[in-house]
């Protein structure tokens, strides 16, 4: 089934097919699209034509299920790339999330990211048949943002939109939030795209939370420092010889309160949305991948023309051309 693009659509589709290159140890687009030949002769399917998994790479097209399903390798790596459940929250949005049909996109994107995390975000009510939020304490917003993934991320900005709804105060689930996603960035997810992702998470969730006529001041917060200091975290981890789960999210969590609560740097400042309009309008994000994948024969340099045609417009302010940067 064909799906029209949107900004959420290419940027999974980026990430899904370098998670494929990842998964299939191959180091092309063209490796690839041999590899669905191989399968489809297998299989007596008709496969895509030579070069059109470079589109995917490019974020040009979305893949159908056809192809999803040839390149699954059962260990579900790749498909939990482009159907992850961060997308569908980040197109639901703050604006839209009263809907009848966002209520159960949101639902089903917070069930999801249970089974990932093996954690209970959510409870049955009137015998079964519907579910509700379980209110996440401030030690359990701190274990999601040590936990430090893509998942843990979405049960945060889900967390911090709730807490608005139901007002209460989301400002610790917001800064948690970002503290999570930057912990995200530094494992290595969403690798290529990244700086978008983050716009995008601003854009949607972070900057349209209004607390006490304030908002999250996102823009004058600089990622790359941020990044270069989890990643050296994550890094003395490892050499640490913290290799169990438990034992990571504790090493992370006292990082945490060591280094990331007891530094102003890290925190957002909430300020008037006139201050945080302005923030914003002096630091907007280049429009490119972060990295390029490389091969032999498709370098892959940049998005192509009909996924910039989508992200521009789609982030508008949050992102420039880098020919004007």
């Amino acid at each position: 089934m064909a799906h029209k693009l949107d900004s959420e659509r290419v940027l999974a589709t980026v990430d899904w097919a370098d998670a494929v290159l990842i998964e299939h140890r191959l180091e092309s687009g063209y490796a690839v699209d041999a590899r669905l030949n191989q399968q489809r002769n297998l299989r007596r399917r008709t496969g895509p034509q030579p070069g059109k998994f470079a589109r995917y790479q490019r974020g040009d097209c979305v893949p159908s299920q056809q192809v999803v399903d040839l390149l699954d390798t059962r260990g579900g790596l790749s498909v939990g790339r482009l159907k992850h459940p961060l997308y569908t929250v980040l197109r639901v949005g703050w604006d839209s999330r009263k809907q009848w049909q966002a209520r159960d996109d949101l639902e089903n994107a917070l069930i999801d990211t249970e089974r990932w995390l093996s954690l209970r975000l959510t409870r049955f009510v009137d015998h079964g048949w519907t579910y509700e939020r379980r209110p996440l304490s401030p030690t359990m917003l701190e274990s999601l943002a040590a936990t430090g993934t893509g998942h843990a991320l979405t049960a945060l900005l889900t967390a911090a939109v709730q807490q608005a709804d139901y007002g209460e105060d989301p400002r610790l689930a917001i800064q948690r939030a970002f503290h999570c996603m930057v912990l995200a960035f530094a494992r290595g997810e969403f690798r290529l795209t990244w700086p978008l992702v983050a716009a995008r998470v601003r854009q949607q969730i972070l900057d349209r939370i209004v607390v006490d006529g304030l908002v999250a001041d996102t823009a004058a917060f600089d990622l790359i420092p941020a990044l270069v200091s989890a990643r050296r975290m994550l890094k003395e981890m490892q050499a640490g010889g913290a290799l169990r789960a438990a034992d990571q999210r504790t090493y992370v969590r006292s990082w945490l309160r060591s280094h990331v609560d007891s530094h102003a740097n890290w925190q957002l400042a909430f300020v008037t949305p006139e201050a945080a309009a302005l923030s914003l309008r002096g630091r907007p994000v280049a429009l490119r991948m972060e990295s390029r994948p490389t091969g032999q024969f498709n370098h892959m340099r940049d998005f192509g023309r009909r996924a910039k045609a989508v992200l521009a417009p789609a982030l508008g302010d949050y992102v420039i051309e880098p020919c004007e940067a």
